[in-house]
């Protein structure tokens, strides 16, 4: 029996692409019954997780391939109010979408009792917005071109950092330093290195994620073959500074929860 919940607390899930989305949300089930109710020495009114399977479903099954890529829902635990019956369910989603889209699915949690519960979602995944450019040229295949900038703290004290490509990212980029120290302010600042070794002729494109401990930065890297030089025109501070590292400075603080 399938019991469609009206107002669902999943709502609408927000998260820019290439990033990830983490959270937990509490889901009521009503007219529950036990599936444990028969095991020996445990109270009627108690439930396991074990009891419960999250499944998302949608429409189509193109849509349902690519939700089951970007999409994971978990019970983190199962409680039963003695007095209603009615069990909440805490659930750990975790949205990690590759590009933008609106959907909508739904999430079906099944009792081993045979009882299912059909929640609503609403996925949308944004572009991400990014705090500059990158674009690095080659001038043949299996050649490697690399630029760098410098990034200080935003604050008088030095942060730890951690940078990485977001996942969709070209795999004919690197980065280094993958992790170090951000100076004060102020500072000449870490030289941070963004290396271009093409394999093929295409568009190589990258998102750059630099992350302090209340900051992050976002780069969008692109890197041009000689068959392809449509963004050679285009002006960034990266480009600006390739022979003079030194003069590119930290990206405006942003925040994320």
């Amino acid at each position: 029996m399938e019991v469609p919940v009206e107002n669902s607390p999943l709502g609408a899930v927000y998260c820019e692409v290439g990033c990830q989305l983490e959270k937990k949300v509490d889901i009521l089930l009503t007219g529950c019954v036990p599936g444990n109710q028969y095991r020996k020495g445990q109270e009627v009114s108690q439930v396991m997780m074990e009891d419960f399977l999250c499944e998302v479903r949608s429409d189509t099954e193109t849509e349902h391939t690519e939700v089951k890529d970007c999409l994971s829902i978990s019970v983190e635990s199962a409680r039963r109010d003695p007095e209603t019956g009615i069990v909440t369910l805490t659930l750990n989603i975790v949205y990690t979408p590759l590009r933008p889209c609106r959907c909508e699915v739904v999430l079906a949690v099944q009792c081993v009792s045979g009882k299912i519960w059909e929640f609503p979602i609403t996925l949308v995944a944004t572009e991400l917005q990014v705090d500059d450019v990158i674009i690095t040229e080659t001038t043949e295949l299996g050649k490697t071109s690399a630029l760098g900038f410098r990034l200080t703290s935003t604050t008088r004290m030095p942060e730890p950092f951690t940078a990485a490509f977001l996942p969709g990212s070209s795999s004919e980029f690197t980065v280094t330093p993958a992790s170090g120290m951000l100076p004060p302010v102020g500072s000449t600042g870490a030289l941070i290195t963004v290396s271009f070794t093409p394999t093929t002729y295409c568009k190589h494109r990258a998102r750059l994620s630099i992350q302090a401990a209340d900051m992050q930065w976002t780069y969008e890297v692109k890197g041009n073959t000689p068959h392809d030089t449509s963004d050679s025109a285009q002006q960034d501070f990266v480009a600006r500074n390739v022979g003079l590292p030194a003069l590119a400075t930290s990206s405006p603080l942003k925040v994320r929860r």
